[in-house]
């Protein structure tokens, strides 16, 4: 067991953030989709980057930008519509926006609801069943539930109407020139995520072609398999990365049930 009472504590988390949450708004009805596309977008470039230093700043400063830098559109289905949680589709009345405090509690409620056992249990030795050993899954949970309660945290902060201290305002504005670059090539990097679009959709059907264990077991069997036939394409994979891509190619193109 990782805590004596981490259940309690991933109870009291999903409560509290549940409270900021208006109750058929969109970040209610799409907590999960919001939280797996957050992660995607900001926790994908290593310890170093401006987001695991500062993971609930960046989403903060991410979701303030001029102009919004979390378009809803990223969550919509193939035909263009919007799918809750649940399946059923998003009602006509509910509009596709959300504000800082709602994406914060949406994300928090997706660690803790969705992120926090996605690596399978503790293993006593060795791996899990999902291929990941005893330090891999307890780091996971402990990240899950610092980051859920430093959300909970800005939350509270935000909803009474104060900011940052004034330490933290420093290591903000130290971070955030890192972290304004990040952004700049994400939201301006739709072509090169086009680009890759052959190289994903071989891989996710690759995935989709049979049952496995886990996402993360598919993308260590599949690396070299989708690396190889990059090459073939001329698309090139960084091979001490490809792994984690794949992986989040994978997780945002699950099989159909």
């Amino acid at each position: 067991m990782l805590y004596p009472y981490e259940r309690l504590h991933v109870l009291g988390l999903r409560n509290e953030l549940k409270r900021f949450l208006s109750e058929g708004s969109f970040a209610a009805l799409m907590q999960k989709s919001i939280g797996t596309h957050v992660d995607y977008m900001l926790f994908d470039e290593g310890e170093d980057s401006y987001s695991a230093f500062d993971p609930v700043g960046a989403i903060t400063d991410w979701s303030s930008a001029e102009g919004g830098a979390f378009d809803t559109e990223w969550l919509e289905s193939v035909d263009g519509g919007y799918l809750c949680d649940n399946g059923d589709t998003l009602p006509a009345d509910v509009k596709h926006e959300f504000s800082v405090i709602e994406l914060l509690a949406a994300y928090g409620i997706w660690l803790v609801n969705d992120e926090i056992y996605s690596r399978g249990d503790v293993p006593d030795e060795g791996v899990n069943e999902s291929f990941f050993n005893h330090e891999q899954v307890i780091e996971h949970r402990s990240a899950c539930l610092i980051t859920a309660y430093q959300a909970l945290m800005f939350c509270n902060r935000f909803s009474k109407g104060e900011g940052r201290t004034e330490k933290e305002e420093e290591e903000r504005q130290l971070n955030f020139q890192k972290f304004a670059s990040r952004v700049n090539g994400k939201k301006g990097g739709d072509k090169a995520a086009e680009r890759l679009k052959p190289l994903r959709d071989f891989a996710v059907t690759k995935y989709h072609s049979k049952k496995w264990p886990s996402p993360n077991k598919a993308s260590i069997d599949l690396k070299d398999e989708v690396v190889a036939y990059g090459e073939t394409i001329g698309l090139r994979l960084a091979k001490d990365n490809a792994q984690r891509t794949i992986y989040g190619w994978l997780l945002l193109n699950p099989p159909s049930v």
